[in-house]
C-alpha cells in the first residue's frame, strides 16, 4: 500500500474516532447515562455511510491524479518516438520515480505490461482498467482512445488533450477545497457549540440541569433535543459535502 492509500485509511480511522467521540460526549451531556449511547447509536450508521462516501471520493480523486501523471509520462515517451505499447516501460519507470514502486498505479502498469507482452490489445487493456476503476474520466478516455487507435487517429493529440483536461479538473478541485475550508471549520464549530455550552453548564451550574436528567419530562425534553441536534449535525455535514461537489 502506497503512502496515499495509507493516508486514505488513516482518514477513515480519524473520522470514525471523531464520530465516536462526538457520540459519547453527546450521550453523557444530554442524558448523563449509558442509555444515551444506545438511543443515539443509529447516528453511527449515518457516520459510517458518510465516511465511506468521503473516503470513496478521496480514492477517486487520487486515482484520477495517478492517471493524469501516467498520461503525462506516456505523452513524453510518445513524443520521443515510442509506440504506446513500448512506452509503457518508460511510463512505469517514471511513475516509480514520482510515486514509488509500491504505488497502486505502478502495479497496474506492471499488469498492463504483462498483458501487452502476451499480445493483448492496448485499447482492451485501457478499457478493462476503466471498468475496474469505474471513473467516468478514465472510461471516456478509454473509449476515445480505442476509436482513435483502431482508426489511425492522432494518439499524441488525444493524450495531450486528456492530460490537459484532467489537470484543469484537478486544479479546479484544489481551488474549491481551498474556498470551502473555512466553511468546514465553521460547520465543525456549529456542531460543537451546543455540546460546549452543555459542558460549561455541567461544570459550573450542574444543579440547573439536574431536573433534565432526573425527571421524566426532563428526560423527554433531552431526548427530543438530542435527536434534533444530531439531525441538524447531519444536515450541516451534507450541506458542507454538497458545497465541495
Amino acid at each position: 500500500m502506497d503512502n496515499e492509500m495509507q493516508s486514505n485509511a488513516g482518514y477513515i480511522l480519524i473520522e470514525a474516532i471523531k464520530s465516536l467521540l462526538l457520540l459519547i460526549m453527546a450521550a453523557f451531556l444530554f442524558f448523563n447515562s449509558y442509555f444515551g449511547l444506545i438511543l443515539l447509536s443509529p447516528y453511527v450508521l449515518f457516520s459510517v455511510y458518510r465516511i465511506a462516501r468521503k473516503a470513496g471520493e478521496r480514492q477517486r480523486r487520487l486515482l484520477i491524479r495517478y492517471f493524469k501523471d501516467m498520461l503525462s509520462c506516456m505523452l513524453t515517451a510518445l513524443e520521443a518516438g515510442y509506440s504506446v505499447e513500448r512506452a509503457m516501460a518508460s511510463v512505469r519507470s517514471d511513475m516509480s520515480i514520482m510515486h514509488g514502486e509500491k504505488c497502486y498505479m505502478v502495479k497496474e502498469i506492471v499488469a498492463m505490461e504483462a498483458r501487452i507482452d502476451i499480445g493483448e490489445n492496448i485499447e482492451d487493456i485501457f478499457r478493462d482498467f476503466a471498468e475496474k476503476t469505474r471513473i467516468k474520466e478514465i472510461e471516456y478516455f478509454a473509449d476515445v482512445f480505442s476509436v482513435a487507435k483502431r482508426s489511425g487517429g492522432d494518439i499524441i493529440s488525444l493524450i495531450r488533450a486528456a492530460n490537459k483536461d484532467l489537470y484543469e479538473k484537478l486544479e479546479l478541485r484544489r481551488e474549491i477545497e481551498s474556498i470551502i475550508s473555512s466553511i468546514v471549520t465553521q460547520s465543525t464549530i456549529m456542531k460543537l457549540m451546543p455540546l460546549l455550552i452543555l459542558l460549561y453548564m455541567r461544570l459550573f451550574s450542574g444543579s440547573f440541569l439536574d431536573p433534565l436528567y432526573r425527571t421524566a419530562i426532563g428526560r423527554l425534553v433531552m431526548i427530543v433535543v438530542a435527536i434534533l441536534y444530531f439531525v441538524l449535525a447531519e444536515y450541516i455535514e451534507r450541506l458542507t459535502a454538497s458545497a465541495g461537489n
